[in-house]
């Protein structure tokens, strides 16, 4: 089992993201963290259910002797945010496995819930806030780059998406939408899709989505 000196030590290695006072850990810093004081450690996960476009999901810990420590549960539906238009099962798996870390005690010391689920939680409150009529007076290109650095880099990170992933999917959309492929990178501020940061990948496939 994992002692009160192992979890101290791998409270010390969370990276959290400061919202309001309150401090929200990133599930890839608890991850590692976990890896660091269980390095033959498990993490499972498995689909519950998943229908109409609804999925849930559970994760489970082990630690090294392959004991059950903990588990977490999530539930999200298909577009039901930026991240969800593409990404809703691997969102609710990194979610998955935020709670059950952070029922572990892994990052979690203020918050159960991660920075992950945070960030998701703020986008969508701020789409619903956005002022209508003031978003017909801006210009398309304004809205475009207004919204692809709406969103801090360090905030939305998620490790099952790799550089590849990234630019393939950005291009799917692209040649589904026909957005002017130049523009959008000058607007992303990036010399190639391989570059984006998650948060910059969340933010385009949100925008390409509502094309």
């Amino acid at each position: 089992m994992i002692t009160k000196e192992q979890l101290d030590t791998a409270n010390e290695m969370i990276k959290k993201i400061d919202f309001k006072g309150k401090g929200y850990a990133l599930v890839a810093s608890r991850v590692s963290a976990f890896r660091a004081i269980c390095p033959r450690g498990r993490i499972t996960t498995d689909i519950l259910s998943m229908e109409n476009g609804t999925v849930t999901m559970k994760a489970t810990i082990f630690d090294d002797d392959d004991r059950e420590l903990s588990n977490g549960y999530a539930q999200e539906k298909e577009g039901a945010s930026y991240i969800n238009k593409t990404s809703y099962i691997e969102n609710c798996e990194t979610s998955a496995i935020g709670r059950a870390l952070g029922n572990l005690g892994i990052g979690s010391d203020e918050n159960i819930s991660s920075a992950e689920e945070l960030a998701n939680a703020v986008l969508n409150q701020n789409e619903d806030k956005k002022p209508k009529r003031q978003q017909k007076n801006k210009s398309e290109e304004q809205l475009n780059e207004e919204m692809i650095n709406s969103v801090s880099p360090d905030l939305i990170p998620d490790p099952t998406r790799t550089p590849e992933y990234r630019a393939k999917r950005i291009r799917e959309e692209i040649a589904r939408t026909g957005v002017d492929e130049a523009k959008l990178l000058n607007n992303t501020k990036v010399d190639r899709w391989d570059d984006v940061t998650d948060a910059q990948f969340v933010t385009l496939m949100g925008y390409l989505a509502k094309r």
